[in-house]
């Protein structure tokens, strides 16, 4: 009896590649445990590089705030508003406040102010481990106080310790310098005359001796210094015409950076507020000198009054006689409003086509006329951003010839 049966061959390529698999596989772990220690080198060596680039690596903390920036255009009126947008700003492609705001915040005049008000390029570190790291100025024992120094300066870095009550050691290798100091009395340097003085509320007792702290000082020029912390100053409008304005500044002293910054937000407030001030002062000024005039006109409607009274025998007549006097005397009262206007105009005229005079036209004059009140807070606009970008160029700079055409050009309308 035949037994039925089905062979099954099998694929010599597929068993090949099978075999393959599994030799490439054992041979690639042989290959690992052969050469373990070189795995570890080199993972023991990535640690190394990631732990030192973590203690030389820059640190630097981002400080943010906002500044909320008013819109003039929006707070002048409707009927002006579409009329500065409509002429100025499209036709000859002027900026929105916020942007223009921008703009004065992250100059270098605003910059500068901050870091001479601080004092911002001597930069204090204490010497680490590794290196020397910036510290906020109450954590240094003395400060310092220039008695005159050169135009250009070159920075360069002092190093200051065996800091006693009354005196100090200073070095340089540079410049050759290696000398003892005393606390209040001058120190001559190649570019410069120090004044250390000891702060009353330095500490330096038991526990500042057991570490011997080493000081750094690097002393640089003002322009280096404003270069450099207006390149981690950022500013920008939340949207193309907000109000808006959100700064953000990267140190790597978190609390000498917040400073840095609420002093760059305080400077610019008061230089907003001066600009105000000049505003009312030139109001105020304009107002003064019409008193004068205004009441010499008054004092002739009386007396004309008066003499009409007198000349006319009106005294004694009637209620209809009265009413006529009245009616009269509100003739000469009107009569000296509109001359007074004029005498106004006039004097405003003269001020704005006088190329020395950059005063702006009060806005509490008495004229009633809308569009004039329209076109002088337009012209005060203009004039007040002009005189903010004169913060950041100069008169010659087509930036600020731009808005002297758009006041030109307002002029004529």
């Amino acid at each position: 009896m035949a037994n039925n049966y089905t062979s099954q061959k099998k694929d010599p390529f597929f068993e090949e590649e099978n075999k393959g698999d599994g030799q490439t596989l054992k041979s690639f772990i042989s290959m690992i445990i052969a050469h373990w220690y070189l795995f570890l080198i080199g993972v023991t060596l990535c640690i190394f590089l990631a732990v030192l680039y973590s203690k030389f690596a820059n640190i630097a903390y981002q400080i943010d705030a906002k500044i909320m920036v008013k819109d003039e255009k929006k707070q002048s009126g409707g009927m002006s508003s579409m009329i500065a947008d409509m002429d100025m700003s499209s036709l000859l492609g002027g900026s929105t406040d916020a942007e223009s705001e921008v703009e004065v915040i992250t100059s270098r005049t605003l910059m500068m102010k901050v870091v001479k008000n601080l004092q911002l390029n001597v930069i204090h570190g204490i010497k680490g481990k590794l290196r020397a790291l910036e510290v906020e100025d109450n954590a240094i024992p003395y400060s310092i106080h220039f008695i005159n120094q050169r135009d250009t300066l070159s920075t360069r870095i002092y190093i200051i310790d065996q800091v006693s009550d009354n005196q100090f050691h200073i070095s340089n290798s540079s410049e050759g310098i290696n000398l003892v100091g005393v606390f209040g009395r001058e120190i001559k340097l190649p570019q410069y005359t120090l004044l250390i003085d000891k702060k009353a509320n330095a500490d330096l007792g038991k526990s500042f001796q057991d570490y011997e702290m080493v000081f750094h000082m690097t002393i640089q020029s003002i322009d280096s210094r404003v270069s450099q912390l207006l390149s981690v100053l950022s500013a920008e409008t939340t949207t193309k015409q907000g109000p808006v304005i959100s700064l953000s500044f990267k140190y790597a002293v978190p609390g000498k950076g917040e400073q840095i910054l609420q002093k760059l937000i305080d400077i610019y407030m008061k230089d907003n507020l001066l600009d105000k001030q000049k505003m009312a002062d030139s109001t105020l000024n304009f107002i003064d000198s019409q008193l004068a005039g205004v009441s010499s006109g008054l004092k002739g409607i009386e007396t004309r009054i008066e003499e009409f009274k007198t000349s006319n025998d009106l005294t004694d007549m009637t209620a209809q006689s009265e009413e006529l006097v009245k009616n009269v005397s509100s003739y000469y009262t009107k009569l000296n409003e509109i001359q007074l206007q004029l005498n106004l105009v006039k004097n405003i005229a003269e001020n704005i086509n006088n190329p020395k005079n950059k005063q702006l036209i009060p806005n509490t004059l008495n004229v009633n006329d809308p569009v004039f009140i329209q076109y002088a807070t337009i012209y005060n606009q203009l004039l007040l951003k002009r005189q903010s970008e004169l913060l950041n160029y100069t008169d010659d700079n087509p930036l600020v010839k731009t808005w002297m055409y758009k006041l030109k050009m307002h002029v004529k309308i």
